[in-house]
């Protein structure tokens, strides 16, 4: 709260450096895991390795040794914006709500786990020919977003059900699957972390 006003006022983030760190050899990422670096990804074609350093890291490194080009910051214009053609783990339990309650007789969201380490929700969706009604159909699951910044496999995640859903009357392909399959979709599987890099 800002001087008792009651007006809540959004805290910068801490800054965080997104560089590139050339290598001489991809093996070496593992290396820089060990040492306490948050590895991005690996360009195997350009031999670097992609971290998200503190100032500190980013002092650490090149005391290190390590050749080290800055490409952004958390704070750079546009930043947060970055994420908002993507959907955040509370935006995906409210799409699959929607999608229960436009296709009640083929979609059932669960909760695989209740309150994880940072607050949020693991959810699954079941889809299938009345999905209230036991069956001894096998079993398709399809999982997103182990990764906290897998941000894209929960769209996919997100196509796969609305594919499924609104195709079912009119798609003779998608209505033998769920006519005969239950399908089950976790749209993410790490939403703790997805809510941290989206916040």
């Amino acid at each position: 709260l800002a001087g008792g006003t009651g007006v809540v006022q959004a805290q910068e983030p801490d800054l965080k450096y997104f560089v590139e760190v050339a290598v001489p050899a991809p093996e070496d990422a593992r290396n820089l895991a060990l040492a306490g670096f948050d590895v991005a990804g690996i360009d195997r074609k350009r031999l670097s390795v992609g971290l998200v350093v503190s100032p500190e890291e980013l002092t650490r490194l090149s005391a290190m040794g390590w050749p080290v080009t800055i490409r952004s910051t958390n704070r750079d214009a546009g930043a947060i914006d970055a994420l908002a053609d993507y959907i955040d783990p509370q935006e995906l339990s409210t799409f699959m709500d929607q999608v229960v309650a436009s296709h009640p007789d083929l979609a059932a969201k669960s909760i695989l786990e209740n309150t994880l380490f940072e607050g949020q929700t693991q959810y699954v969706l079941h889809i299938t020919k009345d999905v209230a009604l036991a069956n001894d159909r096998p079993s398709f699951v399809f999982d997103a977003q182990h990764h906290a910044r897998e941000v894209m496999t929960p769209e996919i995640a997100r196509d796969l059900i609305d594919y499924l859903t609104s195709r079912y009357a009119t798609d003779a392909t998608v209505r033998r699957w769920v006519d005969n399959i239950n399908i089950y979709v976790v749209g993410s599987v790490n939403p703790d972390g997805a809510m941290y890099v989206f916040t």
